[in-house]
C-alpha cells in the first residue's frame, strides 16, 4: 500500500492518533517537497508560535468570564454585541495532542481557558477592575480544530489519489512530485489575526478604572436612596436593605472605607434589589448600583459599558 492510501485510511479510522496521521503526512509532504504542508504539518503537531496566523478552524466562541471577589467565575456581558462577540471569541495555538487531553480534561463537559495578557488587560480596563479573565468553552469546541485537521487531511490526500499520486511504500516517482504540486486542495488558508487591544477600548462606554477606585460620591448618594425608598420593599427585604445602606454611610463617614464590608454590604443589596426585580425600586436602582460594583471586583452577568 502507498503512503498516501494509508493516509487516506487513517483520516477515515476515528480510533487513529490524529498526531499519527499527520507524521505520516509530514513524511509524505517532504517526500512530494510541499514546504507549506509540512509546515502546516508541524504547527499542528507542536503547536502554533505568537508570531503565527491561526487557521481560522482554530477560532471558537466561548463564554467571557470573570473571577468575582468570592472566587466564582460570573459572565461578563458588553452592550455592544459586536464587541460582545469579539471579547468572547479564542483560539487555540495548543499542539493537536495538547487539544486531545483538553477534552479529557474537561470538568461537567466545560473548560476554562486563560486570555492573552493584552486582551485580559483591555477587558480589565472596559469594566473597571483587575481581576482574572477567562473563556468558559463547552468541551466540543476542542473537537472543532481536531475534526477540521483530520477533514483537511482526507481531502489533500483524496486530491492526490485522483492525481494519480499514490506512492510505492514511502517512496514517489518524479512525476507524482509533480502531480502534488499541482493540487487544488491547500489546507493553510483562511487564517485569522488577534483580538484588536483598542477595538474593546473603544467601545467600552468610557468604563475604564485602572486604579480601581471607589466613586464614595456616588456611592453615598445612592446609600441615601435606597435608605428614603426601603419602604417599598417588602418587611423582610426593608430591613436588610436599610441595615446595608447604613453600613455603607457609616463605613464612607470613617473617612477609611474598608473594601470588604463594603464588597459583602452591596453584595446583599444587589441580591436584595435583583429579588424584587419588577418593582419600581429595582428598575430605577439597580441601573445606579452596577457600575459601582466593578470597582469591588463584583461582576454581575449584567450589561457593561
Amino acid at each position: 500500500m502507498g503512503l498516501i492510501d494509508e493516509i487516506v485510511n487513517a483520516a477515515m479510522d476515528k480510533d487513529t492518533p490524529l498526531a499519527d496521521l499527520l507524521r505520516k503526512v509530514k513524511v509524505a509532504s517532504r517526500r512530494l517537497e510541499l514546504p507549506d504542508i509540512e509546515q502546516w504539518v508541524g504547527y499542528e503537531l507542536n503547536g502554533y508560535p505568537n508570531d503565527v496566523d491561526l487557521p481560522a478552524y482554530r477560532e471558537v466562541v466561548g463564554r467571557l468570564q470573570a473571577k468575582d471577589w468570592d472566587g466564582s467565575w460570573k459572565p461578563v456581558f458588553f452592550q455592544n454585541p459586536e464587541i460582545s462577540s469579539l471579547a468572547d471569541r479564542t483560539a487555540f495555538r495548543q499542539s493537536v495532542r495538547e487539544l486531545e487531553e483538553g477534552i479529557s480534561d474537561a470538568r461537567d463537559g466545560f473548560i476554562m481557558m486563560s486570555v492573552p495578557p493584552g486582551k485580559r488587560q483591555a477587558i480589565c480596563e472596559a469594566i473597571g477592575s483587575d481581576t482574572e479573565i477567562a473563556i468558559q468553552l463547552p468541551r466540543s469546541a476542542l473537537l472543532r480544530p481536531l475534526e477540521a485537521t483530520r477533514n483537511r487531511v482526507l481531502d489533500w490526500a483524496l486530491e492526490l489519489e485522483g492525481r494519480g499520486v499514490k506512492g510505492d511504500g514511502l517512496t514517489f516517482t518524479r512525476k507524482e512530485v509533480t502531480q502534488a504540486a499541482q493540487s487544488n486542495v491547500i489546507i493553510t488558508t483562511n487564517n485569522i489575526g488577534t483580538m484588536s487591544h483598542s477595538q474593546i477600548q473603544q467601545h467600552s462606554g468610557g468604563r475604564q478604572n485602572q486604579e480601581n477606585e471607589i466613586d464614595l460620591d456616588a456611592l453615598k448618594s445612592l446609600m441615601q436612596l435606597i435608605l428614603a425608598r426601603a419602604g417599598e420593599l417588602d418587611k423582610s427585604s426593608e430591613k436588610i436593605a436599610a441595615a446595608d445602606a447604613k453600613t455603607i454611610l457609616t463605613q464612607i463617614e470613617s473617612g477609611s472605607p474598608k473594601r470588604s464590608i463594603l464588597r459583602d454590604s452591596l453584595s446583599s443589596l444587589r441580591t436584595v434589589l435583583e429579588s424584587a426585580t419588577g418593582s419600581a425600586i429595582a428598575a430605577d436602582l439597580l441601573p445606579k448600583l452596577y457600575p459601582l460594583l466593578t470597582p469591588l471586583g463584583i461582576f454581575l452577568g449584567v450589561p457593561l459599558g
